[in-house]
């Protein structure tokens, strides 16, 4: 009898594949940081109130990416994207608040 095949390794957990509702949240990032870096160029120049407005509507875009492990993420993207290329000084507070606010959680209390 044999212990060594006990220690064989074990055979790899199928369920470790992404879902298609991650694989859809990734695509979402991948597609938000694209349209952030885009969008960056265009506020470099512009004012600071005028480059929160579009970030507001940007991010209002993904709100599947709200409250999520990737929102931190995707906000330090947007303020180091602002923080290099904008000629307006900008803080990360004021970038966590470009989220939109959901306060509507679906629940209607008529």
């Amino acid at each position: 009898m044999s212990v060594v095949t006990a220690l064989e390794p074990e055979e790899p957990i199928t369920e470790a594949a992404p879902s298609e509702a991650d694989e859809a949240i990734l695509k979402s990032v991948s597609t938000l940081l694209e349209e952030i870096n885009t969008l960056t160029e265009v506020v470099a120049v512009g004012s600071k109130a005028e480059c929160a407005e579009l970030f507001r509507t940007l991010l209002s875009n993904y709100p599947d990416l709200f409250q999520t492990t990737h929102e931190p993420e995707i906000t330090a993207f947007i303020y180091n994207s602002c923080k290099e290329h904008c000629e307006f000084l900008i803080e990360l507070n004021e970038v966590k608040t470009w989220w939109p606010q959901q306060e509507n959680t679906g629940v209607n209390n008529q």
